[in-house]
């Protein structure tokens, strides 16, 4: 459902009252995204006399010049949606919230919401990557709510996250990665916690950033090369890993460039 508010901005009635949706800012059209991902550097004058070597370092900038297509304002609208959508379902004033927080196991799984994917894919080198992330970009990684219903003190909502999947492709390395990437944005010190140097499951791993995380109400996880998780082991990979027991052997790199995801 769809309504005016006395300011002639449309919001969406599911969005109303809930903190976490908010802290994404507002809602812009097609042609604000546009105008926003666009990035034109700097000209400068021109002047015969300036010798090559300082033009070589003028041309230089042209390698951040961004003109934004249709497909990388479509993509920056998807990622809006699906952020604000994954907060639906979780708002910080029902108590349900904060019980599939702290007591995962009694959330009701019948009544879960839908989680949305998506998935970027193309040929290498056409820019899938850096559009995705000056969408990304559109929005703060951050937002600090410094008053928060059922906690005593400010909270960091993490409203997005991007990391690139480690060519190993297993799950205990992608969750290293994803504890220290949270670490360097959010300021804490999960990896202390979590990495604590006992040989765990990548699976457990998992389940522990996700505990800890989810107190900050991620909105967007974003997994680039993630054709590095579902590579084929060759049989005698799997047989060395089986006497190893080793959670999964690291990956030989296909004999063609992979594409960025």
């Amino acid at each position: 459902m769809i309504y005016m508010n006395e300011g002639g901005m449309k919001n969406i009635a599911a969005y109303e009252g809930n903190e976490l949706i908010a802290a994404c800012g507002p809602i812009l059209t097609p042609v604000e995204i546009g105008e926003r991902l666009i990035h034109l550097p700097k000209i400068a004058s021109y002047d015969p006399n300036i010798p090559t070597y300082i033009l070589e370092h003028e041309l230089a900038s042209l390698w951040r010049l961004h003109i934004p297509t249709a497909t990388g304002i479509a993509l920056a609208q998807t990622v809006d949606v699906m952020t604000r959508q994954g907060y639906v379902h979780r708002r910080p004033n029902d108590p349900k919230t904060w019980r599939q927080i702290y007591e995962p196991r009694s959330f009701d799984h019948a009544h879960a919401p839908i989680q949305l994917a998506a998935a970027v894919v193309g040929i290498a080198g056409t820019g899938k990557s850096t559009a995705l992330e000056r969408a990304l970009y559109l929005k703060r990684q951050v937002v600090i709510h410094y008053h928060f219903p059922g906690l005593v003190g400010p909270m960091h909502q993490l409203l997005w996250i991007k990391i690139e999947v480690p060519g190993s492709g297993k799950i205990a390395d992608l969750v290293e990665s994803l504890v220290r990437a949270t670490d360097a944005v959010l300021g804490t010190r999960y990896a202390d916690q979590i990495l604590d140097g006992r040989r765990r499951s990548g699976a457990t791993l998992a389940h522990e950033w996700l505990a800890k995380i989810g107190c900050h109400f991620l909105g967007l996880l974003v997994l680039d090369e993630i054709q590095n998780l579902f590579k084929i082991q060759t049989k005698e990979a799997r047989k060395s890993a089986a006497r190893n027991n080793d959670e999964r052997p690291a990956c030989k790199r296909p004999t063609e460039p992979p594409m960025n995801s």
